[in-house]
């Protein structure tokens, strides 16, 4: 896959033992404050059982280019397979999850995440913004029937993110399959009061037709 997209161009040789991988950026006022927390962090990865050798380290914009390609290929390769298994499967997408949590539940969901996935063992892969609680599960079914699978999944996870205080969508709104999730967070009487909002400025439902409201 790495020859059909430039997004891959720039990414470093991945070590086979590669797994996960945490992103960082530290942004100080002097060289000695940033020396600091790089050292600091060093320390807690290899408490940890990282290894200096399998980081990566970059100090100029020259350098972070790579790790930055790396980072943004991710959802490139997700979208490319699911633009391959479509050849075979015209009706099939990726599911990606949007969901954010409180900070004292993200353990809690990613062992969610984890523990979902090995059950119903669809393929997947996890990105996003550890900082902010706001993992995208991206699921990669290779059929309409693991579709449906993972979309049941997906569901439970809502409810569950719901329950805990969390936000179904964090980031890229509600779209097409988000939308039986947007009532597990306000419930109808919410729906109805954003439908009333929707006709007050749009009486005539001549924008965005087709979709939620």
């Amino acid at each position: 896959m790495k020859t059909e997209s430039s997004a891959f161009e720039k990414i470093p040789a991945l070590k086979p033992h590669f797994h996960t991988a945490v992103y960082a950026e530290f942004h100080a006022e002097s060289e000695d404050a940033l020396e600091e927390a790089v050292m600091g962090l060093m320390e807690t990865i290899l408490a940890l059982g990282g290894s200096d050798d399998d980081t990566w380290y970059a100090t100029t914009e020259r350098e972070i280019e790579p790790l930055k390609a790396f980072r943004h290929a991710i959802p490139e390769a997700v979208n490319l397979l699911i633009d391959q298994r479509k050849r075979d499967c015209p009706d099939l997408t990726k599911l990606g999850t949007d969901m954010s949590v409180p900070d004292a539940r993200l353990e809690a969901a990613i062992a969610m995440y984890d523990s979902g996935l090995r059950e119903s063992g669809l393929e997947s892969v996890m990105f996003g913004h550890i900082g902010n609680n706001h993992v995208h599960v991206n699921i990669l079914p290779h059929s309409m029937e693991q579709y449906e699978r993972g979309k049941s999944l997906y569901l439970s996870w809502a409810r569950q993110v719901v329950e805990w205080g969390g936000s179904i969508s964090a980031e890229h709104g509600i779209g097409k399959i988000k939308v039986p999730f947007l009532a597990l967070m306000y419930g109808e009487e919410g729906i109805a009061e954003m439908r009333a909002l929707k006709m007050l400025f749009d009486p005539g439902m001549m924008l965005n037709p087709g979709n939620l409201f």
